[in-house]
């Protein structure tokens, strides 16, 4: 889990890093880098959401080592508090909210239904309500997406269905292998 959720930053990481990097004269190019920067926004401020929710100490209020570059091997970088990891977590997602209005999504890509319902857990786990319902009600009112439904197994397809506001697809097998992870590869010419 720990080192998924690293492998994922770090991937993230990189993509944030290169995208200032890509020339590009088209238009189709610049929306391209946008949803890509957006996209690892999310998947980052995903990750360390989750991370913080599990490995935060309140007693110290330590939390996990935030890093918001390229990791470099050798490095050992000091744990963060559960305040700036929170800050961390809040900043890419208002950013990724942000850039990401007005990108549509074709199914295995955040959207913003899918930054604004974790903007929602977020503030909620952080006690926050007053925002947290807003950005619930944001997307429950955006009439996107399904609640309850007669065939209550949908939710459980492989498909995306109305249930679905972000999901990785397919078996585990294939979700350790998405095609999120190889689209934020270095190595992938989608970067």
């Amino acid at each position: 889990f720990w080192d998924l959720s690293y492998a994922s930053i770090d991937l993230a990481n990189k993509v944030i890093q290169a995208i200032p990097e890509i020339e590009s004269i088209k238009a189709a190019v610049e929306e391209r880098k946008r949803q890509l920067e957006v996209e690892a926004r999310f998947i980052r401020g995903l990750n360390y959401f989750v991370l913080n929710r599990f490995f935060g100490h309140s007693v110290n209020g330590l939390s996990v080592p935030l890093l918001t570059a390229p990791y470099i091997p050798g490095d050992q970088p000091a744990r963060a508090t559960i305040e700036d990891v929170k800050n961390q977590v809040l900043a890419d997602l208002k950013m990724a909210e942000l850039q990401m209005d007005g990108l549509e999504s074709n199914d295995d890509r955040a959207t913003i239904w899918a930054v604004r319902a974790l903007l929602a857990r977020v503030y909620f786990e952080y006690r926050d309500y007053e925002d947290a319902e807003g950005y619930a009600n944001s997307v429950i009112e955006s009439g996107a997406f399904a609640l309850v439904d007669e065939d209550l197994l949908a939710g459980y397809s492989t498909n995306i269905s109305s249930f679905n506001v972000f999901t990785f697809l397919g078996t585990s097998i294939v979700r350790a292998a998405n095609n999120l992870f190889t689209r934020f590869s270095p190595a992938s010419n989608n970067v």
